[in-house]
């Protein structure tokens, strides 16, 4: 994983002795229960064979990189308190570090640490997943097959790029066993902030959906999806992710 805080030329985390490189995405109880492969429950959201479920890494070492990046943006980011104190940062900082008490998958660990960006409230201090990981999806992985609108908190289809028959202007209600609202939700809470601007973030998850879903949730190869399409009438359908550069950004 590599970060950018803004005004720098490029920040690469990397401790030397840590996972963080590697480390890919917490709520803590819902995303637990949603990305963690060792639960008995087989949520769909997830494929289980994927290397980023399966691989885990030990406390010490994801500790590790959440203190290491946190010592990176306080003695490299310009207005790291401008939005909150250094008291109230510390102090969420090492809550988010403490929620970490079972070896992490790199998904976990991707969104226990993305967690701080709403509070920097800092548009130019992004994380991203390793560019290792994000070249091999993109090159062997498939993503959601669709074009979405977000408006008043509901997703609405503007282009299928699978042909699965999802009519453009038709609601998608529930994707895999897990209400949209609830994945915006959690995608949102760990999106970068213009200060107390939300339009920026929403924007970007409107724009990027198929890319942040991966890079919170991995890449199932298929998606049921509870719709209603613009006549009102409830359907369900399956539809078969695809590969990136059959989607259109």
């Amino acid at each position: 994983m590599n970060s950018h805080c803004g005004y720098t030329s490029g920040i690469r985390l990397n401790s030397g002795k840590s996972v963080f490189k590697q480390l890919h995405s917490v709520d803590l109880t819902l995303l637990i229960a949603l990305t963690d492969s060792s639960s008995n429950r087989s949520w769909p959201q997830d494929d289980f064979s994927e290397y980023r479920f399966t691989h885990t890494f030990p406390i010490e070492g994801c500790v590790a990189d959440m203190n290491f990046y946190k010592a990176k943006l306080e003695k490299e980011h310009p207005n790291l308190y401008l939005y909150i104190s250094q008291a109230e940062f510390n102090r969420i900082f090492d809550s988010l570090t403490a929620s970490i008490s079972f070896p992490q998958n790199s998904i976990n660990f991707y969104n226990t640490i993305t967690a701080i960006l709403p509070v920097i409230k800092d548009g130019h201090t992004h994380i991203f997943p390793d560019p290792a990981t994000t070249e091999d999806n993109d090159a062997h992985a498939v993503f959601f097959p669709f074009k979405v609108h977000w408006e008043n908190d509901r997703m609405y289809v503007i282009k299928d790029y699978s042909n699965s028959g999802i009519v453009p202007g038709s609601e998608i209600v529930v994707i895999n066993d897990v209400t949209v609202q609830l994945l915006f939700n959690v995608m949102l809470r760990r999106q970068i902030r213009d200060g107390y601007n939300e339009s920026y973030p929403r924007w970007i998850l409107e724009k990027w959906f198929a890319e942040y879903y991966s890079y919170h949730f991995g890449n199932p190869r298929n998606f049921i999806l509870y719709t209603i399409n613009p006549e009102g009438q409830q359907e369900m359908h399956s539809v078969r992710g695809l590969s990136k550069d059959s989607i259109e950004y």
